[in-house]
Formats: C-alpha cells, structure tokens, sequence
C-alpha cells in the first residue's frame, strides 16, 4: 500500500562523510566541521521517523482488517461506505507514500550530503536568521538546521497521517451509527473494533510524537 516497504533505516549513513571530493570543493569545510554530526539530535530523529512509521503500520493494518472482514462487501447499504473506504486507501497509496519518499530523501540529504548553509537559510525568517548568526560553531548551526528542517517535514507526514486516520474513524464512526457492524458476524465485527481501536491509538502517539519534537526544538 506503500513504499514503506522500502524504508530501511539500514541504509542510512548516520556520520557525515569527511573525504574531500574535488566535485564539492564549497563544501569541503562545511562537511569537516560537521563531521560529528553523529550526535543525539540525528539519533532522536531517527527514532522519531521509526515510530511515526509505526503508525503507518497501523494505518496499513486497518486496511487488511477491513479487507479482510469483507465487512464492506456483504450488502447494498455498505457500497457507499466501501466506495469511501478505497478512496481512502487511494489517499495511503498516493500522497502518504510520497510523503514517507519526501521525508527519506530529506534525512539522506541532511546527514549525507547536506547542501550549503544558504540553501536552507534563504527560506527563514529573520528571526531564525538572527538566531543562527548568534552561534559562531558551524556544526551547531547545521544541528540547529537539521532540527528545523525534519521539524518542518515530520510536521506535513504527521498531519497527513493524522488525516487518513481521522477519515478512517470517521468512516467507522458512520457504520456504527447505521448499525451495520450489529449485523456482522462475530470475527467481523472484532476486525472492526480493532480497526477502530488502532485509529485512537494513532492520535495518541502522534500527539506524543509531536509533543517530543517540540521539547527538542526548545532545548535546540
């Protein structure tokens, strides 16, 4: 339903490179004076991008139940309701996958090969500008960056999950209403609970989520 699948933190270089390439001869210094960047802020980063996809694994869990229940099959009066469900999925397929792409490739750039200062700070306010011309370290100005930069992008992967989640509550929220799931079998109906049980513990742990990444920000 993803391309979560392909998510291997793995992969992930976690020390930024120091060899000096002649192709980035501009960057040479930056790279050097960023070569501990293995510190706890890409550490808590990681471990954040891990449990927000968690949840997208429980996103995914809640399509197999309902799929899987045939509960949305089993009548005309769930058509309607079916019909949303798979736009829904059309939603995880599309737009979270690609923000899931977004986000890798954004945490590749930052403790790889991160680009020059001003690429980042063109885009801020003069407020983060006059912040960061207070720090005389490099590396902590790139610390501070990175921050700011997965800060921003975890923010869009969180809303957007929090929306497919709160479309699929919704959605079960309605069938309940119409008494649908009263007329389900007995496995059917545990799949639904489940799916719905899965849905509130996604808002609580992204709202925890959220909240560890602000406490972050502040003590940056």
């Amino acid at each position: 339903m993803s391309n979560l699948e392909n998510f291997n933190f793995d992969e992930f270089d976690l020390d930024i490179q120091t060899s000096e390439d002649p192709r980035f001869s501009d960057q040479n210094i930056l790279l050097k004076s960023q070569s501990n960047i293995k510190i706890p802020v890409v550490d808590f980063f990681k471990d954040i991008i891990y449990k927000i996809t968690k949840n997208n694994d429980r996103i995914k869990a809640i399509f197999e139940n309902i799929i899987n229940s045939k509960l949305l099959e089993q009548s005309q009066e769930t058509k309607v309701f079916n019909s949303h469900f798979m736009a829904i999925q059309r939603d995880v397929q599309n737009d979270l996958a690609q923000e899931f792409i977004d986000l890798d490739d954004l945490y590749k750039e930052m403790t790889v090969r991160p680009k020059r200062i001003e690429h980042y700070t063109i885009q801020y306010t003069s407020e983060r500008n006059n912040l960061l011309s207070g720090i005389v370290s490099e590396k902590e100005r790139m610390e501070l960056i990175f921050s700011w930069e997965m800060d921003a992008k975890l923010e869009i992967v969180i809303q957007e999950i929090k929306k497919i989640a709160t479309k699929l509550f919704t959605l079960f929220s309605e069938l309940s209403d119409k008494r649908i799931v009263r007329g389900a079998t007995q496995k059917q109906e545990l799949l639904f609970e489940d799916s719905k049980s899965l849905c509130l513990i996604i808002f609580d742990e992204l709202e925890e989520t959220r909240k560890q990444i602000n406490e972050r920000i502040l003590q940056s």
